[in-house]
């Protein structure tokens, strides 16, 4: 990322995305901006081939300072739960999801 730039500039860009963040926990819904990426992943164990995604967000730490393990993101219409928060030194927090059952 280029962080020459501020970071809500930055979200604020095309490669930003609306979505809907909720603390779970506190049952509050927030808006806020995040760079979303869903990989595609293919990983061959003893030859045995595995296809998925593995989908993840990288927020602005302020947006998601309470975020923990099941809160939630809608994004483009899809809802995704937390797995794994991976917060950073650069502003930035990396949310790790996986798709929720709907």
């Amino acid at each position: 990322m280029d962080l020459s730039i501020p970071i809500d500039q930055f979200l604020d860009s095309e490669l930003g995305s609306d979505c809907t963040f909720t603390d779970v926990s506190a049952s509050e819904a927030s808006s806020i901006r995040v760079i979303f990426y869903d990989p595609y992943a293919l990983n061959v164990i003893d030859s045995v081939t595995m296809e998925g995604a593995n989908p993840y967000a990288d927020c602005k730490t302020t947006d998601v300072s309470a975020a923990a393990v099941d809160d939630t993101l809608l994004i483009n219409t899809v809802t995704y739960k937390v797995k794994e928060i991976q917060p950073g030194d650069d502003g930035f927090t990396r949310l790790m999801l996986y798709k929720a059952n709907t």
